[in-house]
């Protein structure tokens, strides 16, 4: 392995998100079954883009366009909000939740996968490290 932590941890996100992403739906993506996951966490309170935006940190256009491929292919609906007419509503539909309940039963395999071997105090210092070099990241040069 080449000593640069940079590349290191770009492969190994590379390489975890090819994991995550085998025998799921090539119609979404990471991002869309999370926003699904969100959705569901959500239960009977509404949910809408605005929030979603928010929640992930994404732009109005992105979460538009990523919205607008799950309404597409049937897994979410969008209804007008009645507490504001401006404001649409996101509600999963139950091939949204299918959908969802394949990939967390596939990522929860992952999950385990990757943590046999390692201890809980391993992990928790593998965290904090991680924390660390986030930070890092963000300090000005």
């Amino acid at each position: 392995m080449i000593d640069c932590l940079t590349l290191e941890i770009r492969i190994l996100g590379k390489r975890l998100y090819q994991k995550v992403m085998e025998d799921v739906d090539n119609n979404l993506s990471l991002h869309q079954y999370l926003i699904l996951g969100q959705i569901i966490a959500n239960g009977d309170c509404p949910i809408t883009q605005k929030r979603i935006e928010e929640l992930f940190s994404i732009r109005r256009s992105t979460a538009n366009h990523m919205l607008q491929l799950l309404e597409k292919n049937g897994y979410i609906s969008r209804e007008v909000s009645t507490a504001d007419a401006r404001m649409k509503v996101i509600r999963i539909t139950e091939s949204g939740f299918q959908a969802h309940d394949k990939f967390q039963t596939h990522f929860q395999q992952i999950e385990q996968q990757l943590r046999n071997g390692f201890s809980e105090p391993e992990l928790e210092m593998f965290r904090t490290m991680m924390r660390r070099i986030w930070n890092n990241a963000d300090m000005e040069m």
